[in-house]
């Protein structure tokens, strides 16, 4: 089954199909446009999708046209611009959500200290927003959704208002609650670092359509196209040929003939002497060195020198018009720009073909999008 959502003649949403498990967190992580805070509104039930369905916890919540009005979703939804009421005060505004609820005055109380407390902000129950920072702000936009005790936690790039210093302090913040709470949560954001950092999957969206999902780690080393490869961060490529299996078992790690000489590299799939090849290289798995013949000099110079504290990242083209890599090295500076250099490769990566690339995603579409918060699905139709 397929996920859709069309707007017009313009299709938002194609071929969308996801399962989130319980207490799992999932970032929907891709450019502007990609689709992801649409996905983000249908599972909420503020857009309706054109076909397909959602599941939550083995209750269909979506299906086509048809879907469960927001109110009776049981989700917490955090947007980016806090939404917070300016003429009510932080309990006023945690305890907004249950007004229409059949709870007592006493129920009501308790439900909105213990939001307040599970984000920090006891003591500030009588503060506007006016004398809340962004932080706070955004912490009392998140115990406003927890206070209904959602099965399923909605976040729509909650921190992208904030400076670098406290977007770093509230990223490590949610995960925490995340880690206590254990609710399913499914956060959006186009922060390749906020996403790598706080989600135990990642699904990387672009043009409306999943392009990998999986582990932090595993798209970023084993990206299964250039887009993703990019997106996650720097990567270099480079053509080759394969001349021989250099692993065993379920490792398929071959030698391959390519720009740098010969390299060892990964692979998804097994490969056969002679196959072209494109391979990824990531910076930080390339070593800068000074040329072994300081008389001919080196192949690469570099061109650019970028100073990042801890890390320094290096840009070098290969001989005259010849390709353009990034190095990332440990400390300072080493070699200024125009130097002759020599490159190394410690580590590569095989990117899928285009029908490996289909089956990467086939194989993850099994059940569409479900949700559990126990338990969310969407599942396409």
């Amino acid at each position: 089954m397929v996920f859709h959502k069309n707007f017009g003649s313009v299709t938002a949403l194609q071929k969308i199909s996801l399962e989130v498990a319980e207490g799992e967190f999932i970032c929907l992580l891709g450019p502007s446009g990609s689709g992801k805070t649409t996905l983000l509104r249908i599972i909420a039930g503020l857009e309706q999708a054109t076909s397909g369905k959602i599941i939550l916890d083995g209750k269909t919540i979506t299906r086509g046209a048809w879907h469960l009005p927001a109110e009776q979703r049981q989700v917490g939804l955090v947007f980016q611009n806090y939404a917070v009421w300016p003429h009510m005060t932080v309990e006023e505004n945690v305890a907004f959500p249950l007004a229409s609820l059949p709870l007592n005055r006493g129920e009501k109380e308790e439900k909105v200290r213990r939001a307040i407390r599970a984000v920090g902000l006891a003591g500030l129950e009588k503060r506007s927003p006016a004398q809340l920072s962004g932080g706070q702000l955004q912490r009392v936009a998140l115990a406003r959704a927890l206070v209904t005790n959602p099965r399923v936690m909605l976040f729509d790039e909650p921190l992208s208002n904030l400076d670098a210093r406290l977007r770093d302090e509230m990223r490590s913040q949610l995960r925490t609650w995340h880690q206590e709470l254990k609710l399913t949560t499914v956060y959006v954001t186009h922060d390749q670092a906020e996403a790598m950092a706080m989600a135990d999957r990642v699904a990387v969206m672009a043009e409306g359509r999943l392009q990998q999902i999986g582990g932090p780690t595993e798209i970023y080393r084993e990206p299964c196209n250039h887009f993703v490869a990019r997106f996650l961060g720097k990567a270099n490529f480079s053509a080759g040929m394969v001349l021989r299996s250099v692993g065993s078992g379920e490792n398929h790690s071959y030698l391959i003939k390519s720009l740098m000489g010969e390299i060892i590299a990964r692979s998804r799939e097994p490969l056969t002497p002679g196959t072209q090849v494109e391979v990824v290289i990531r910076p930080e798995d390339v070593e800068i060195l000074p040329p072994l013949d300081r008389q001919k000099g080196g192949n690469w110079r570099v061109t650019e020198v970028e100073f990042g504290g801890p890390m320094t990242t290096y840009r070098v083209n290969f001989e005259e018009g010849g390709a353009s890599w990034y190095v990332m090295a440990l400390g300072q500076p080493r070699y200024p720009v125009g130097s002759e250099v020599e490159l190394k490769v410690r580590d590569a990566w095989v990117l899928p073909t285009a029908v490996e690339q289909g089956q990467i995603m086939e194989d993850r579409r099994s059940s569409g999008i479900s949700l559990r918060p126990q338990r969310v699905a969407v599942v396409s139709a």
